[in-house]
């Protein structure tokens, strides 16, 4: 077998591996194996665990080389392969997998420092809800924003010139946001969302003001503030997921 050059293909967790090792163990009671297999994942160093364990039976002499591979050829001494087109082949697949590999970590830390930063501002809004001395101007920016992204959402889902529909924003509003009869919503059909969404806003904080007009300023902090971190809690939970799914 010393002078032939066997290579076994196949496609990804075909049985490359288990094949190879019961082919070479009829030539040899010993065999040198040289593993390239870089662990980046917990789906990974599960594999090269089992692969591990499976050749630790004292019949292979085992070198973990997930880079220049072609080093530890050169370290075989007498055992080295004399092969220029093996060399050549090993140095080029794993510099292609280093390439790969390099972009997935590169990938990776790129998406850590963007998450980072969010995580910031979202901990400085939530600090900022719990000991700041009032949340007004908080408050404020969270009904311009619920504003906007309702004027958005009375877009029908259909439309091609991306105007407000009297019908679609009644659906929006009523009754979760506002009561039956409150809005005549004829006069918002065929405006842009960027010239309804301050009326939309205005509305809203009308509709807090009539429920909240018998509360203590007390019970108005505390209500604010709770449903402040509700609303941030629950959207920054949302977008984790989203990432983790995205990464």
């Amino acid at each position: 077998m010393s002078n032939n050059l066997v290579l076994v293909t196949g496609g990804a967790r075909s049985g490359k591996s288990t094949f190879a090792e019961k082919y070479v163990l009829h030539f040899s009671p010993k065999c040198d194996y040289i593993a390239t297999a870089e662990i980046l994942d917990d789906e990974m160093a599960e594999r090269v665990r089992l692969h591990r364990e499976r050749r630790n039976d004292g019949r292979w002499v085992n070198y973990e080389a997930p880079y220049h591979a072609e080093e530890v050829f050169a370290n075989l001494g007498d055992e080295a392969i004399e092969s220029g087109l093996i060399s050549k082949a090993i140095t080029s697949a794993q510099k292609r997998v280093e390439g790969r590999n390099f972009d997935t970590r590169k990938n990776l830390l790129d998406y850590d420092d963007v998450l980072s930063k969010q995580r910031k501002i979202i901990y400085s809004k939530r600090d900022a809800i719990l000991f700041a001395e009032n949340i007004h101007d908080l408050v404020e920016e969270m009904f311009k924003t619920a504003g906007i992204a309702l004027a958005k959402k009375s877009v029908d889902a259909n439309s091609t010139d991306g105007l407000i529909t009297a019908a679609q924003l009644s659906r929006i509003l009523i009754p979760r946001f506002l009561p039956e009869g409150s809005v005549d919503f004829e006069a918002y059909e065929g405006l842009t969302p960027e010239e309804a969404a301050g009326d939309i806003t205005e509305l809203l904080k009308q509709m807090y003001v009539h429920h909240s007009k018998e509360w203590t300023e007390d019970i108005k902090d505390k209500v604010e503030r709770q449903i402040s971190l509700k609303c941030i809690d629950r959207n920054w939970t949302t977008h984790i997921d989203e990432m983790t799914h995205l990464r």
